[in-house]
């Protein structure tokens, strides 16, 4: 019988949540890989009842969402399915000795109180915290009693297109929309979102991503999601423009996924362009978390979909307890 591999020791040091996934993106960075440009037909959205798709749970069947959704798809799996070490027992399997696990998140509820500044009386506050375990893929363990999978097959060119369309003009309350010139923007003050012909993109894919950039943008307007970094970027330079700009990259990301287009190659992954990503994230380690917070919210917008837990976007506020 293989021997499994044995849980990690715990330790009394407290290691920062924020920075342990941060270092597991900047790690990808460095390697060449940009979590958020991947290949997303493999993990197409699967109608209700249908295949199991995209990276998810091996045993509630949740799907990962937020900032999981990059730190388990980036790795180089083919099956989607993660567990914990304790679940892979439960299953009868066990993880392979040797294997790394994948740092994911959970936010968790939370109260906890302050003081006003003004009265000197103490308030109490709701917020979500942030906690780090350790997953691991199907692929790196052993018997494990799972049903066997049924992957969703990619769509084809077209069917790609038509779904991404249909989820561009599935928005609600979508932005005003025009075509022309040779740069794509969005405009809080005309709410007005401002791309290319198609025809002058290198593909309908490198379109619709660049669309979905600025619709991801647009949903931070007053009338919508009401996003402070979309109100700031001009006043406050840019570090509020940098997370604004990371959130609608993500959201585009999100979106391909959707609609199942590879988003691998639409952006060069160059040595400036990861080099600059990886400079911000390294001054704000707790940025990519909250970007990806804010892309999922951006992403559930555009799809008229409700928002799932956590239900409030996680404050930067440094009063809250975000970290256990």
């Amino acid at each position: 019988m293989k021997r499994s591999a044995k849980p990690a020791a715990k330790t009394t040091e407290r290691v920062d949540p924020y920075q342990r996934v941060t270092e597991a993106i900047l790690k990808q960075l460095e390697a060449g890989t940009v979590p958020w440009h991947q290949p997303w037909s493999a993990y197409r959205t699967a109608g209700k009842g249908g295949p199991v798709t995209g990276p998810r749970n091996a045993v509630t069947g949740h799907a990962y969402r937020g900032i999981n959704f990059w730190l388990t798809a980036a790795q180089p799996y083919r099956d989607p399915r993660w567990l914990t070490f304790k679940q892979a027992l439960d299953l009868g399997g066990c993880v392979r000795k040797g294997e790394h696990g994948t740092t994911v998140v959970l936010w968790k509820p939370t109260r906890y109180t302050v003081e006003d500044a003004k009265t000197g009386e103490e308030k109490t506050k709701q917020g979500l915290y942030l906690r780090t375990f350790t997953v691991f893929n199907v692929e790196q363990c052993d018997n494990l009693k799972l049903p066997e999978l049924k992957q969703a097959a990619p769509l084809a060119p077209e069917a790609q297109i038509e779904a991404a369309e249909a989820v561009a003009a599935g928005m609600p309350d979508r932005p005003t929309l025009m075509h022309g010139g040779d740069r794509a923007y969005y405009s809080p003050a005309l709410d007005t979102v401002v791309v290319p012909d198609a025809g002058a993109f290198d593909s309908p894919a490198h379109y619709y991503a660049t669309l979905f950039h600025e619709l991801g943008h647009s949903t931070g307007h007053a009338s919508r999601l009401n996003r402070a970094d979309l109100q700031d970027a001009a006043a406050f330079g840019d570090d509020v423009r940098s997370r604004e700009e990371l959130t609608a990259e993500l959201t585009a990301a999100f979106l391909c996924a959707e609609a199942g287009i590879d988003s691998e190659g639409l952006l060069a992954n160059t040595a400036a362009y990861v080099a600059s990503w990886s400079r911000f994230l390294r001054d704000d380690p707790k940025a990519v978390v909250f970007a990806a917070a804010r892309a999922q919210r951006a992403a559930d917008y555009v799809l008229n979909r409700q928002p799932q837990a956590p239900a409030a976007e996680p404050q930067n506020d440094a009063t809250a307890p975000q970290a256990a």
